[in-house]
């Protein structure tokens, strides 16, 4: 007698950017093993999921403040309980860290849950979230039967920090982008001397520490062209973008929906990161997905998806004089940035299939069913 099928609910609240393409991507590959529903934001566009996935749909705002106001609604939280009631999934699996999962742990505390920590301590500057994110990562660690985490490093740290037992936690790294190779536009060539910026402007990014470094690259490379792409307030770099360096920027200023994605990507050399901290990131995936070479600051877990020297160069993070160097080099070297970007790809095809990760987590699965199950017998 066959086994029976099991029936996951991934809850995937912050439903936008890199945390829908991240649910997605592992949503899909899961399909083939299981039944997989996803707790999705209305707001949500629902493109990137095979119909093989079933999709329940919330209102959850973007907005801080109307989250806030709806989270004070007992009738809300009744509808979205009755929802998943209807699914009754085996397993509950939370991709990212909603502060209304906290209100789902009582209703459910007979499920087996997962959780993706996504960052393990919060990004510089963001105090209210950053704040209101430890709290619901604590609990959410207690509750766990297992958390993820996207890097050796950052297992480490959840064990160091925040005592999180080490064989609690599982590591897996961000799956493959290649999604978005189905809308790489023809006639788009890459630009001579053109560098990306790409993604949320936040402090911890590093922006700044780029706009810092491009009068140097400048130098050595008078056509430079930087690419910024991506919604934020651009106001904290008004400064400096002088009069020297503003016809070397390209800005486009708004948030990037995932089919125009491609172009940057295509039109650009290199892309870069000089983030001040991270974990992992969804831009490295897209960059070894159109073979691009990356330049990035060395911090979190990110030398354990870029491999210095052969599919990115590492750079000391707040460094501008380093950042610009590795750019001029990178740029007045073609054979060196083809390299990187063509060994970028191959890690990700032999490393980062989304197809392994859901095979290897679906195993974590099962197994987690039948403890619970043994310990249900022994009752």
């Amino acid at each position: 007698m066959a086994s029976k099928r099991i029936k996951v609910l991934l809850c995937s609240l912050y439903g936008r950017s890199g945390m829908l393409q991240y649910s997605s991507q592992l949503a899909n590959s899961l399909s083939s093993f299981m039944d997989v529903h996803v707790l999705l934001p209305d707001y949500s566009e629902t493109f990137l999921f095979s119909n093989k996935v079933r999709l329940i749909k919330v209102k959850a705002p973007p907005d801080i403040i109307k989250t806030a106001a709806l989270s004070i609604n007992l009738f809300h939280f009744k509808g979205i309980i009755r929802k998943i009631r209807q699914v009754d999934p085996d397993i509950i699996h939370f991709v990212d860290n909603h502060p209304w999962y906290l209100a789902l742990l009582k209703p459910f505390e007979s499920k087996k849950l997962f959780v993706t920590r996504h960052e393990v301590t919060p990004h510089l500057g963001e105090l209210i979230r950053g704040k209101m994110t430890i709290y619901v990562n604590k609990v959410l660690d207690k509750k766990a039967t297992k958390v993820i985490v996207l890097g050796e490093k950052l297992k480490q740290e959840l064990v160091d920090r925040y005592r999180v037992p080490a064989d609690k936690i599982l590591v897996f790294l961000m799956g493959d982008f290649t999604f978005y190779l189905q809308w790489k536009k023809k006639g788009v060539r890459e630009e001579p001397h053109t560098i990306l910026f790409f993604g949320r402007i936040l402090k911890y990014k590093g922006l700044d520490v780029l706009l810092k470094a491009v009068p140097l690259a400048k130098k050595h490379i008078p056509d430079l062209k930087v690419i910024v792409a991506g919604e934020g307030d651009l106001t904290p770099y008004k400064e400096l973008i002088t009069r020297d360096i503003e016809k070397n920027l390209e800005i486009t200023n708004k948030y990037i929906h995932e089919k125009e994605v491609p172009e940057y990507f295509q039109r650009s050399a290199i892309i870069v990161m000089p983030y001040r901290d991270a974990s992992s990131s969804g831009i490295v995936p897209i960059a070894y997905a159109f073979k691009k070479a990356l330049i990035c600051s060395d911090v979190g877990a990110l030398h354990e998806f870029i491999d210095d020297g052969k599919t990115g160069l590492l750079v000391k993070p707040e460094d501008p004089k380093a950042l610009a160097k590795a750019i001029v080099a990178l740029l007045k070297d073609k054979r060196k940035r083809q390299a990187l970007g063509q060994n970028g790809y191959r890690k990700m095809m032999a490393e980062l299939s989304w197809r392994s990760i859901a095979s290897k987590l679906t195993k974590e699965y099962a197994q987690a069913l039948k403890a619970k199950r043994n310990s249900n017998g022994k009752k």
